[in-house]
C-alpha cells in the first residue's frame, strides 16, 4: 500500500481510479458476495478482477497438514487486519473448489439463528465433527451441513458464535470428516505421558 501516491502520480488518471475502485470493492466485501462465487464454476482470473491479487498465497504442498494445491486469502480492512474470505484451487487448475468467509465481530451472522437464516433454501443438517483434535477435552465446534451443495457454518458452542461459512466441492472432505490427528507430528503428551488420540463416536 505504501506505493499508492506514487501510482497516482505517475501513471494515468483511469488506472488510478481502477485502483480506487478495486480498494472500495474491498472494503464492500459481504456475504452475499461470498454466495455469488461458486466452487467448482468461478476461475482465478474472475476473482483477480474482482478483487485484486489475494494478500496472502499459501502453497498448501509446503505445509505440514499434506495436501495440495493454493489457498488465496484476502484480508478485510488491510494487509494487517483479520482474514475476510479465501479461496483454494487444486493442483494445475485455476478453477475454485471451497471458500471460506470468516465471521467476524460486528458482522449479523455471528447469531446462528440469523446465519441459518441466510440459507433458506439449503438442508442443513446438525453435526459434530468426527474427530477430536484434542484428547483432554470434549471439541466446542458443532458444524451445520449440507452435503448437497458443500456448505458448512461452523458454530463454537461456549463463546456461542457463528465463526466461518465455507463451501467445498462435492468429493471433498466436509469440515467435521476432517481427522486434525491424521498428519500430527507428535502425539499429544503431559508430564511425559502420551495420550492415544479419541476418536469421537
Amino acid at each position: 500500500m505504501k506505493f499508492i501516491l506514487y501510482t497516482c502520480a505517475i501513471f494515468a488518471f483511469s488506472a488510478c481510479q481502477s485502483f480506487q475502485n478495486m480498494a472500495g470493492r474491498r472494503s464492500e466485501l459481504s456475504l452475499q458476495f461470498a454466495k455469488e462465487q461458486r466452487i467448482g464454476v468461478t476461475k482465478q482470473g474472475e476473482i483477480l478482477s474482482l478483487l485484486g491479487k489475494p494478500d496472502r498465497i499459501f502453497d498448501m504442498s509446503e505445509t505440514n497438514l499434506g495436501g495440495n494445491g493454493k489457498i488465496w486469502a484476502y484480508l478485510a480492512g488491510g494487509i494487517q487486519s483479520s482474514g475476510r474470505i479465501s479461496f483454494s484451487f487444486p493442483a494445475n487448475s485455476d478453477i475454485v473448489d471451497s471458500i471460506t468467509w470468516d465471521v467476524r465481530n460486528g458482522d449479523p451472522e455471528q447469531n446462528l439463528e440469523i446465519a441459518l437464516s441466510q440459507f433458506k433454501d439449503s438442508k442443513l443438517i446438525k453435526t459434530l465433527p468426527k474427530y477430536w483434535d484434542n484428547p483432554h477435552s470434549s471439541p466446542d465446534e458443532v458444524y451445520y451441513e449440507d452435503s448437497n451443495n458443500g456448505l458448512t457454518i461452523t458454530y463454537l458452542k461456549t463463546p456461542k458464535r457463528v465463526t466461518t461459512i465455507s463451501w467445498v466441492l462435492s468429493g471433498r472432505e466436509t469440515t467435521s470428516e476432517l481427522d486434525p490427528i491424521a498428519n500430527a507430528p507428535y502425539p499429544y503428551c503431559i508430564a511425559d505421558l502420551c495420550a492415544t488420540p479419541i476418536r469421537s463416536q
